[in-house]
């Protein structure tokens, strides 16, 4: 287990009625209540990151990692764009600047090219050496390979034919680097010597003994009048080529294991610590302890303001050398990802949220409890453009500490008498233990039990004095496996720690009935607001949905279609109140193709009969808010809900927003209510409509993993909704970028129970 600073806090690595009742305790009922200190853990194997690489224009990051995969993230993004699988036993590999992809070298020689169009390893040649070093020349044309009897192989990689080959030293060619435009290399022997080399005729240009006896890495800098080396005894060090003595001294530590340069900066990964200094010497950042179990990879942006690190915890993190904050610290593995500032803010998928948590006192909470305070969407984007519009307020939480949430407990003692009709009333009680009670929530199998369902109310107190609230629900049972969860929020808004209680009961089963509710719109009563594909991609969904994959599971598939005019206001309403009637056995799926907008903290979807003239004032009024959605969706009866989402923006109607709010709401609409959820726009994009697919990319995605594709490991057969969403997720920026050249990255968001939606060939 390893410890690193996340500010002054540990980053571990290793119903109208019902409305009454669920706000009674907005302020705390304890006059003695405290802030308890937080400290945030991050659960599960990462692997430990061996280098770092960004592109000359800043927007893509690799981590390389130990087992020879890469992780890229897009910085413009904000999150993990597609990586590169292992190539083999890599020596090492690196990353070519725009679309070109990567390059690696294996220990058997041979030199590969990853090629992100065929998403494949293509090879080069076989340099017939066994390489130690790599260093690709900043325009991607040529790459140099150091070998382990001292050579320097310099290859073309367009014409994909070797240049030529130097004789650099008696020993292993340890570290090797390009100037700008390839004209000269340098590298670094196992006798210490740095040589300069021009490439085009392999003639020494200057040699200096010890000046890389330090090991470790070597780098051109200033237009490669000058190179950054470790010297042994003196540390991280400056010389201009030819010169016979360093320049400059930046740090007596020895052991540098990455070293970068950009703009009038310099960095260092050296032992635990991340270091940065100006080119006069003056110290920009020390963090002695930046990754537990050494930092093996630092690079500077092209601006030099942030440092990127990377290391043996198998974090990247972020460090802002202008104003001292950081790190923001990026999470990445095989399907989640996230990103996690020294406030606690924070960003990423399911996946990649699901092992972070908030230790408090003796219990510890998910970091999604806290997403009404903290969660940030296009965190890192924000960080790293100096944005200060925050959608989330986390105060002092992670620096004061928080008022401990409440305590909720599902009252099932003994056993149970289970009605032939299954229905029975729950009691949950929930205790102020000093934040206050702002919600609480009951969850069946994963579903939001309607407020309305609360028949009574009581208060009391607890042996030591704690004011509690006692709610009974009535329910229906299915049978078989009853999963029951109780939550509160205090009123800082953070949820307290879950109440799980299982009922397994033998009732007659009921075969479910699939209801798809398909609600389009291409033709607006404004025309200024009428889309292509939307009815297209509609029926699209409901035909892969009726297919044999899904059909086989169901009794029956109900479809509600709700196209153009039928779609106003009130008929979008009528349409979902219509699934009140669902039994929670059943499924719902709901897919919306249409306009929507960003107001504040709501989202509101445009119906047909949005005014010409409407402007953001009139959402309340015109738009369909996901508060109303939520409303509606809370009385489904049935328990598996999956929601999808393909929302242009509607510029022509209102403002355009940042997509923030749409993010937030969608968060919050999937938390509240415990449904799969997929939004296809986020980050003020529009939604990719292709002539030559017919469809949005969004859709196309979609249905291609209904048909099967979105089955991953164990590919047993059994398509899950939590395959689909995560296939979605990743083709659908893929699919943007071929056939529009725009990614488009959608939102997902998944509480309740995975579940089956269709059965495929594996």
């Amino acid at each position: 287990m390893a410890l690193v600073g996340l500010g002054v806090h540990l980053l571990v690595v290793p119903a109208a009625s019902a409305q009454t009742w669920m706000r009674v305790f907005e302020a705390s009922t304890d006059a003695y209540a405290a802030r308890v200190p937080i400290l945030l853990e991050l659960r599960g194997d990462h692997e430990p990151i061996v280098g770092l690489d960004l592109s000359r224009d800043g927007r893509l990051l690799v981590a390389n990692l130990a087992g020879g995969r890469s992780q890229i993230w897009s910085l413009d993004a904000g999150r993990p764009a597609r990586g590169f699988p292992s190539p083999g036993a890599a020596v090492a590999t690196a990353l070519l600047p725009g679309a070109k992809g990567g390059v690696a070298v294996l220990d058997s020689g041979a030199l590969l090219h990853w090629l992100p169009q065929k998403a494949e390893w293509i090879p080069i040649r076989n340099l017939g050496i066994r390489p130690t070093s790599l260093a690709v020349a900043p325009d991607g044309t040529t790459v140099a390979v150091g070998s382990a009897t001292g050579e320097i192989v310099l290859v073309d990689l367009a014409q994909q034919k070797e240049l030529r080959r130097i004789k650099a030293h008696a020993g292993p060619v340890r570290a090797l680097d390009l100037s700008d435009d390839a004209a000269v290399a340098i590298s670094s022997g196992a006798d210490g010597t740095a040589a300069v080399w021009e490439s085009s005729t392999g003639v020494r240009v200057a040699s200096h003994p010890g000046a890389a006896s330090g090991g470790g890495p070597i780098r051109f800098v200033k237009g490669a009048t000058h190179f950054l080396a470790v010297t042994a005894t003196v540390g991280v060090t400056l010389w201009r080529v030819g010169g016979t003595q360093p320049v400059r001294v930046f740090s007596a530590s020895q052991g540098a294991t990455a070293l970068t340069s950009a703009g009038d900066m310099v960095g260092a990964a050296i032992g635990e610590g991340v270091h940065a200094w100006s080119f006069d010497g003056t110290p920009r950042l020390a963090v002695p302890k930046a990754h537990a179990g050494g930092a093996a990879g630092v690079m500077l942006e092209p601006q030099g303001r942030f440092v990127f690190s990377g290391g043996a915890d198998g974090l990247v993190k972020i460090w802002d050398t202008a104003t001292g904050r950081g790190p923001t610290t990026l999470v990445a593995g095989s399907a989640g990802w996230a990103v996690i500032d020294e406030d606690g803010r924070f960003d990423g998928n399911g996946t990649g949220l699901e092992n972070i948590r908030w230790a408090i006192a003796r219990t510890a909470l998910p970091i999604e409890n806290f997403s009404d305070a903290l969660y940030e969407p296009n965190l890192l984007r924000k960080r790293l453009e100096g944005l200060a519009a925050w959608a989330s307020r986390p105060g002092e939480l992670v620096k004061g500490g928080i008022l401990p949430p409440p305590l909720a407990q599902i009252q099932m003692e003994g056993e149970v008498a289970i009605p032939a009709d299954g229905i029975i009333e729950l009691p949950v009680q929930v205790t102020d233990l000093g934040g206050g009670v702002s919600k609480i929530n009951l969850f069946h199998n994963g579903k939001i039990v309607d407020p309305d369902n609360v028949i009574a109310t009581t208060q009391g107190k607890t042996a030591r004095g704690r004011t509690t609230l006692r709610a009974v629900f009535r329910l229906r049972l299915v049978s078989g496996r009853n999963s029951f969860l109780a939550e509160a929020a205090s009123a800082e808004r953070i949820l307290g720690p879950p109440h799980r209680v299982v009922l397994d009961v033998d009732l007659p089963a009921r075969q479910p009935t699939l209801y798809v509710l398909a609600l389009a719109l291409d033709q607006y009563k404004d025309e200024r607001l009428n889309l292509n594909y939307a009815v297209a991609d509609a029926q699209a969904v409901v035909k892969a949905l009726k297919s044999g994959n899904v059909a086989s599971g169901f009794r029956d598939i109900d479809v509600i279609e709700v196209r153009n005019a039928e779609a106003s206001r009130l008929g979008i309403i009528a349409a979902l109140e219509k699934l009140a009637a669902t039994a929670p056995e059943d499924v719902v799926v709901i897919y919306m193709a249409s306009h929507g907008e960003a107001k504040g903290e709501e989202y509101y979807m445009i119906p047909y009969d949005f005014p010409a003239k409407a402007g953001e004032a009139d959402l309340d009024r015109h738009g369909l808010s996901f508060s109303e959605i939520q409303r509606a969706l809370s009385r489904v009866g049935a328990q598996r809900i999956v929601m999808f989402i393909d929302a242009c923006k509607s510029g022509t109607a209102v403002t355009s927003r940042s997509q923030d709010d749409e993010n937030r709401a969608i968060r919050r609409l999937g938390m509240a209510i415990g449904l799969h959820v997929v939004s296809a726009t986020t980050q003020d994009q529009f939604a990719v409509e292709v002539k030559k697919l017919g469809h949005g990319v969004f859709t196309y995605a979609l249905t291609r993993g209904l048909a099967g594709e979105a089955d991953h490991a164990p590919q047993d057969g059994l398509l899950t909704v939590k395959e689909l969403l995560g296939f979605t997720e990743r083709e659908v920026p893929i699919l943007s970028e071929r056939f529009a050249k725009h990614q488009q990255w959608p939102v997902a968001f998944s509480r309740g129970v995975d579940f089956t939606l269709a059965r495929v060939s594996p």
